[in-house]
Parts: structure tokens; sequence; C-alpha cells
């Protein structure tokens, strides 16, 4: 996506369309008396970034030449731009889309979240999370959590990223920030779990209203069941919404004859794999406490049924519109 460099070095990612000027509602807000309250128009439109001078007083500045008021302008990654002057300098720094992504220290494009979902440094060791909550990006890291603001440094391995993050406005969607749609969201979801008595076949129903989604066995399933079981079995018992399933880290290795990089992995896996079904806020599936070290599963919307006939078929049968009998 775009940055503009400010003259004093400092970075700003660049929205969809970006408001140049004085006024206190503007996304690139200036202070000098030469500036106009709404002097410029910084926007992304059929794959080109473009400059608009608003009918500023005294004018807009590309590579020192003043232009043509009300005219759009394409701007190309190193073009400088001055607001009222051709001095001081802004720089324009790159002219990429305006989506969220990281960039190495060489400011080559790194990284870029597919859907609402990014993990370092790999998909087999995803050490550090980065997902979209409903107020934008967050970052977790050995089980803490927190909110990633544009401009912000991501530090994994020896590595240096910086995140990018362009500001809300009309055309969130576009920019990665504020996902919309989506088959639905997590609160709406119901999950069913099919499997043989000797746990060797679990197949995974996702329900939301009247459809259903079947995902057949896959490795991260099991620790998924052992949550989902713990969290029914803790529901049962009557504790209440907060403290019901909660899981050691420890245990939960234990259960599923794995380390702690296997259950790193699976809750990726899980995420993604909802992510992927077109359910909003897939990164609940699992919930975290840092300070204990505990798991469980995000939601009590959960069930389930042993012994369910022709499991072994699921991959081959069409997803059913109603959950399976209980």
């Amino acid at each position: 996506m775009a940055v503009l460099v400010r003259p004093d070095g400092t970075h700003q990612t660049l929205g969809h369309r970006t408001l140049v000027g004085r006024a206190p509602y503007c996304g690139v807000r200036l202070t000098e008396a030469q500036v106009s309250a709404e002097h410029a128009s910084l926007y992304y439109d059929k794959g080109c970034w473009f400059l608009r001078d608003l009918a500023s007083t005294n004018g807009t500045f590309v590579d020192g030449v003043r232009i043509e008021l009300g005219r759009k302008n394409a701007l190309t990654a190193g073009a400088t731009i001055g607001f009222g002057a051709p001095l001081p300098v802004w720089r324009f720094l790159y002219d990429d889309p305006p989506r969220v992504r990281l960039r190495d220290s060489d400011g080559a494009v790194a990284k870029e979240p597919a859907g609402g979902l990014l993990v370092f440094p790999s998909e087999e060791q995803p050490l550090i999370t980065l997902y979209q909550g409903p107020d934008g990006w967050i970052e977790e890291r050995d089980g803490l959590s927190r909110k990633l603001f544009d401009q912000d440094v991501i530090e994994c391995d020896g590595d240096r990223y910086i995140v990018e993050i362009p500001p809300p406005g009309a055309e969130t969607a576009q920019t990665g920030l504020v996902r919309v749609g989506g088959w639905a969201g997590f609160d709406e979801i119901h999950l069913k779990f099919c499997v043989t008595r000797d746990r060797e076949a679990i197949v995974l129903y996702v329900h939301a209203g009247n459809e259903s989604k079947v995902v057949s066995n896959r490795a991260y399933h099991e620790m998924l069941l052992v949550l989902a079981e713990e969290r029914i079995r803790s529901r049962d018992t009557g504790l209440s919404e907060a403290e019901q399933g909660w899981l050691f880290t420890e245990e939960l290795c234990r259960r599923v004859a794995g380390d702690i990089s296997k259950v790193n992995v699976d809750v990726f896996r899980a995420r993604q794999q909802l992510e992927q079904l077109g359910v909003l806020e897939s990164h609940r599936i699992v919930e975290r406490k840092p300070a204990t070290r505990q798991l469980r599963l995000g939601t009590d919307l959960v069930s389930v049924s042993l012994d369910a006939p022709h499991i072994e078929d699921a991959e081959e049968r069409s997803p059913p519109t109603q959950p399976p009998s209980a």
C-alpha cells in the first residue's frame, strides 16, 4: 500500500481515500498556515494512486511543479509532494494497493494476511499469529495479545517487520481492515463432532442457521475434540460460562500426545479451517489465558456424537442441511 513520509521522517499508511489539510477530520493533518482546511485528496482507483488539489489557496506541488486545480494526477513511488509550497517535501514511498501488509527491513512486501489470519515464521511453526478482530488487527504471541497500529514493529527469529494498516473509511472492505460478509459470524455457529469409539475418525459439522458444512478427518480434530469434551463436561457440572472448559497446556499436550509446538499448529489449523469456511472471527475457536497457560474451546454451542453412522463416508456425502441426531 502507499506510505507517505512526512518531512520529519515519520511514516503514515494511506487508506483507500485520504484527505489532506488543516481540518481536524483530515486523515493527514497539517498545521502550516499555507495549507488549506481541505487541501488535497490522495486516493486509489483502478490500480493507480492519484493526487487531486481541492481548490486550495496556495496549491499542491508534485516533484516541484504545481499541479492543476481539481485535476487528478497519477502518482508513482518516489514522487515528492508539497502542500501549499514546494517545501517542505513529503515523499510518496510505495504505490501498492491499499491493504494490510508487512514489510521487511529492506522495504519489500514480506507478508500479507490471507483473509483475516497470518502466522510467523511459518504455518509449521506458528510462534506469532496476527488475526482480525472486530476493532482491528491483533498480534498473539505466547498467549499474550496486543492491538496493532499502523507502523508498529514485529520481531520474529531475528527478522524485523513494519506493519502497514490503513485507516478505516468507507472502503474498509477493500483495505483489509474490516471483514464484511462471510458465511456466518462466530457466535452463530454450532459445532458437532461425530466420532467413532476408537477415535480413529473424527468428523466436524459446522452449523449456522439451516446450513451446515462438513470437515472430514483432520489432524487438529483430536485437539478440538479434547477441548470440546472438557467444555461439555464442565458445562454439565453447572460451572459458569467464564469457568467452563479451561485446560492447562501441559494437560492438553498429554491428552493429544504432543508438545506445545503441536498444540500451536493445531490451533492455527483450526482457525484457518473456519476462516476458509467463511466464519468471521475464526480466531475465537480457541481462547487462551496466558497468565495460567490455559486454553479452551471458544464456544459452548458444541456437542459430541459417538458411533455416528457412515462416518467414513462423510467426505463423499453432501453437507447435511440439519444437524445429525445425537
